[in-house]
């Protein structure tokens, strides 16, 4: 028996890439036998993701599976600490740190999927795992754009329903 291909998609930017990729996600199911994991590699966008039940709605029907892994990136620590020399010097110790800690997890998704997607703004810090990877297992990297989320509430505006 044929074993599914497996997609794993990193989020690094916004919940945007949602809107772009579930219609992606299913035209490809709809010809194909895949397997689809999305990793978000912000806590603040994971944050935003759990609360939003139209995207975990779209998710489950898709048979998505989540996963939230933090890696570098520019949302997660963009404060007025940041910005101070010292402020800097420990984020980016973090997230080396964040790489070494975080690479025995991803190891095992990167070796069994057979392609991987990020957007395009390439999020070095969080996509540059895909890259190496990509390399050492001859894997395909697949990049799309992506928009503005038509699907997030913020403070001045009403929940969208429906």
């Amino acid at each position: 028996m044929k074993r599914s291909k497996r997609i794993l998609i990193l989020i690094t930017h916004s919940l945007g890439e949602l809107d772009v990729l579930f219609p992606l996600i299913t035209g490809v199911k709809g010809k194909y036998d895949v397997d689809v994991e999305m990793i978000f590699a912000v806590n603040k966008l994971y944050k935003q993701y759990l609360a939003n039940d139209f995207y975990k709605y779209c998710s489950d029907v898709l048979g998505v599976k989540i996963t939230n892994c933090q890696l570098p990136n520019k949302f997660d620590y963009r404060d007025g600490f940041y910005y101070s020399k010292f402020g800097s010097i420990l984020v980016r110790c973090y997230f080396l740190l964040l790489i070494v800690i975080k690479f025995p997890f991803l190891f095992q998704r990167l070796y069994i999927s057979d392609a991987y997607m990020h957007e395009h703004s390439n999020q070095r810090g969080s996509t540059k795992l895909l890259y190496l990877a990509s390399r050492c297992f001859n894997k395909k990297i697949f990049i799309y754009n992506h928009g503005h989320s038509l699907n997030q509430v913020n403070p001045n505006t009403k929940k969208i329903s429906q």
